[in-house]
């Protein structure tokens, strides 16, 4: 029966890479063969199938190779000795601590109050919600009660070292060249540091009022920060990207070290969960997805701080530790105020806390409702003046949600068109489909990113496969239904239900759950396989795992390198040479009537250049062209404007020509500098 179980486990990791050859659309050369053809006819015809054929039979694999594996593999431990049974210990009275936890949410309730019925942000609003959330974290901790005992045998927290290894790789991954790659900066991020940078400039101090796209200000507070210290507004903006890529990926494994937290004597071989903790941290930084989106800013913050805050969530619930608690509704607070793709994180811990009703109801017995209310609370205290101003200004909060819901009429046409289908049902049947499968066959379809291949690699990918395999034939583990529920949730509300899906700044939620279903895929087999007699594969499968991690992160970042240092559009190539030009100089632009060339008031092109420290620019028409230009004027001009290249040589002599290059030899503008 073991050998079955060795043999199956090898089937099912064999049936989802191939599904994953499928999908990627690679050659079947190697099967044109006189010797294939003579010996193999079958697989001769198989090499000539369309190409929606072999993705229909890929799909078939990958099914049957997750539920292979789900089948095959040793679930988790379904009694952990030093996790699931905390001792129960009397907690303390809420006495004063009750009572400053009441002060804090009267204080939220006084700013709610205020922000409902005025629009101005005075300073003593934001010292008073300070001090109602110190007072509020004080109270829970007055109020809060013993944990469990801390001799207990597991301690994956221990492996920290290891896991500031792969925060400096993972940190080298998003730093290197932060300002110059991606070379392209997207409109949104050019918005996001226009805003930024009116902060940064002083000329805007709130935080609670709406900013660009109708986004709390107080998302805006990093990216002015890194600002004001690198004293360079793009590496600023891209430094908000930067520290919640790091932070996502302590977030990770910290909520690695809970999920997968157990006695190492439950299973042969096993640790006390610090190895697929881990794991999931290696496997969520080195894809391409994450670093491309961890080098802009506020995509990635929201997943951040919302894995923070689940992670504190399940370690407040497991020890019983009410400040804990108090901090995951203050964090889960800080997510729903930033970029839209954050509330899930909301929708994703409610379903938690249902599962724990279901499945650990000492922990909550030991809790009562006052952590519950602990937890609530937090968030409103953190949540108290923005929803004052949301309640001020409801178009403003819905809009947004409405432009890109699948149930706005708009939208609903428009997606109809898209797909060749009418009604509701079929279009969420194929966004569905187009969701779900993101994962592994559909590209981006932002202008963010625009990647063309899959959401995670091919090497990674397949890993995700057997997780969800596993995962939906144990579902007798809470466990289990915290990573579906949690994956479900970003597919359905990040996907599903909204338009032009997969629209891949929405679904970044997912990475992180990515990450600890392939962790918790290669501990389930590794497991199996020591227990089916392989005892030799407990420390040879981890030079596999890390082979596997240096191939696809090495992969990955070559192939997202290349193709990010060559694309471009002219308005970051224009406002990158604004912003290279020295202060003496004054910068020209050409307007031609084509709405493809650079201008001055295109977002990108004013963030390049400075936004409220701009120098200021001079534009050039074509039907109308001035007799002189200022002294040390650069004119910027596209690669294919020869005829403008002469015309502007003889009107204005003197001048000199520039050609700038990408990395590929191809030249992406031309400059004409005056003396």
């Amino acid at each position: 029966m073991r050998f079955l179980r060795f043999l199956v486990l090898i089937a099912a990791f064999l049936a989802v890479y191939a599904a994953q050859y499928l999908f990627d659309q690679n050659p079947l050369d190697f099967l044109r063969t006189p010797w294939v053809s003579n010996n193999l006819p079958f697989l001769w015809d198989f090499s000539q199938w369309a190409t929606a054929d072999r993705q229909s039979l890929g799909l078939y694999l990958a099914g049957i190779g997750a539920l292979l594996f789900g089948l095959a593999a040793y679930g988790w431990p379904s009694h952990v000795k030093s996790t699931d049974s905390p001792p129960s210990t009397p907690s303390r009275s809420f006495g004063i601590g009750g009572l400053l936890a009441i002060a804090g949410i009267v204080g939220g309730a006084l700013l709610l109050v205020y922000f409902q019925q005025n629009e101005t942000e005075p300073a003593w609003t934001r010292y008073l919600w300070i001090f109602a959330i110190g007072v509020y974290v004080l109270g829970s901790w007055l109020a809060n009660g013993s944990g469990p005992s801390a001799t207990s045998e597991a301690a994956p927290e221990r492996s920290w070292p290891t896991f500031l290894l792969i925060l400096a790789v993972v940190g080298f991954l998003l730093g290197w060249q932060l300002a110059t790659v991606p070379v392209r900066v997207d409109g949104d991020e050019g918005s996001h540091g226009l805003q930024a940078l009116e902060i940064a400039a002083g000329l805007e101090g709130r935080i609670f009022g709406p900013g660009w796209a109708n986004i709390p200000l107080i998302a805006y507070h990093p990216a002015a920060l890194g600002m004001t210290f690198s004293g360079d507004w793009l590496l600023g903006n891209r430094l908000a990207g930067f520290y919640a890529g790091l932070l996502t990926i302590l977030g990770v494994w910290l909520l690695g070290c809970e999920l997968f937290r157990r006695a190492p004597d439950e299973e042969k071989g096993a640790d006390d969960g610090r190895r697929p903790a881990l794991l999931a941290a290696a496997f969520t930084g080195i894809g391409y997805t994450f670093v491309h989106f961890g080098r802009m800013p506020q995509y990635l913050e929201p997943v951040a701080w919302g894995g923070l805050g689940l992670w504190a969530l399940q370690r407040g619930v497991r020890t019983g530790s009410r400040p804990t608690l108090a901090l995951a509704g203050l964090l889960l607070g800080l997510t729903a105020t930033l970029y839209y793709s954050g509330r899930v994180f909301g929708v994703i811990a409610l379903l938690w806390w249902f599962w724990f009703l279901l499945a650990r109801r000492g922990w909550l017995q030991r809790l009562g409702w006052g952590g519950f209310g602990l937890w609530a609370g937090g968030g409103f205290v953190f949540l108290a003046p923005f929803l004052g101003v949301w309640l001020r200004s409801p178009a403003a909060f819905y809009t947004r949600l409405q432009e890109i819901s699948i149930f706005n009429p708009g939208g609903l046409t428009h997606m109809q068109g898209v797909y060749g289908v009418q009604g509701i049902g079929p279009v969420l049947l194929e966004n569905a489909r187009r969701t779900l499968l993101t994962f592994w066959i559909f590209g981006d379809k932002s202008t963010h990113f625009g990647w063309q291949g899959p959401l995670l690699d091919s090497l990674i990918g397949p890993l995700l496969l057997l997780g969800v395999g596993y995962l939906l034939l144990n579902l007798d583990r809470l466990q289990s239904w915290q990573l579906v529920s949690w994956l479900a949730a970003v597919v359905v509300l990040g996907g599903v239900l909204t338009i032009n899906t997969p629209f891949w700044p929405r679904l970044l939620p997912a990475l992180p759950v990515a990450g600890l279903i392939c962790a918790l895929a290669v501990d389930r087999a590794r497991s199996t396989l020591i227990q089916a007699g392989a005892q030799w594969f407990g420390q040879f499968s981890l030079f596999v795992v890390i082979g596997l991690l240096v191939l696809a992160g090495s992969h990955n970042w070559v192939e997202w390198y290349e193709a990010q240092t060559v694309y471009g559009d002219p308005e970051s190539y224009a406002g990158r040479a604004i912003r290279s030009l020295p202060a003496e100089r004054t910068a020209v632009l050409m307007e031609t009537g084509d709405n493809r060339r650079a201008q001055w008031s295109d977002r990108t092109v004013q963030f390049l250049a400075g936004g409220p420290y701009a120098r200021r620019g001079v534009t050039i028409r074509t039907d109308n062209w001035p007799v002189n230009l200022p002294p040390q004027s650069s004119v910027i001009l596209q690669p294919d404007d020869q005829t403008l290249a002469g015309e502007l040589q003889g009107r204005y002599p003197g001048g000199v020509f520039l050609l700038q290059r990408n990395r590929a030899g191809d030249p992406v503008l031309f400059v004409y500098q005056l003396p």
